[in-house]
């Protein structure tokens, strides 16, 4: 699983920049704030902590595997540099609106199930499937409404978990 991020340079008259990421993970809600944190690898962190900061007004873009699945307005770096590591966590968030709703159907095994403490079932699949919330999800011919999409990944491991929105 190959995982970049991309920080747009663009609106800071600069070019795109990008990293692989040790770690991702995003929760992206309808019409509510999303958001994204990305840890670049420690071996990256000290080459592009200049590069990331010259960027302030640009955008987070993740790929997966070749296709953009997230792009979020760049909020924030933090970093630490110690004697024999570094790492630097970057953070982008936007307010969504899923405007064209789809309809996806989850033929994956499941991971994990669950209700959460609003009572809104949860299942954690363990591949990539393009749902946002607000779209029809259907696992096992029952089909609801997805409130909120949380994706965890790193070039090892992978973890989706979606969320109904109650009625």
């Amino acid at each position: 699983m190959d995982v970049y991020v991309y920080l747009t340079g663009t609106p800071d008259s600069l070019p795109d920049i990008a990293t692989p990421c040790s770690s991702v993970s995003v929760s992206l809600n309808d019409a509510a704030e999303s958001y994204g944190s990305f840890t670049v690898p420690a071996d990256e962190t000290y080459s592009l902590i200049a590069d990331i900061a010259a960027r302030p007004n640009g955008e987070i873009v993740i790929e997966l595997d070749g296709s953009e699945i997230y792009r979020a307005n760049f909020d924030s770096i933090s970093y630490s540099i110690g004697n024999s590591s570094a790492n630097a966590s970057l953070r982008a968030s936007h307010t969504f609106t899923n405007s064209t709703p789809a309809t996806v159907v989850i033929d994956s095994p499941i991971v994990a199930k669950g209700i959460n403490s609003l009572g809104e079932r949860y299942y954690q699949i363990g591949e990539y499937f393009p749902i946002v919330a607000g779209d029809t999800v259907t696992i096992d011919g029952d089909s609801w409404t997805c409130r909120n999409v949380q994706f965890s990944f790193s070039p090892t491991s992978f973890s989706q978990r979606i969320t109904e929105l109650l009625p």
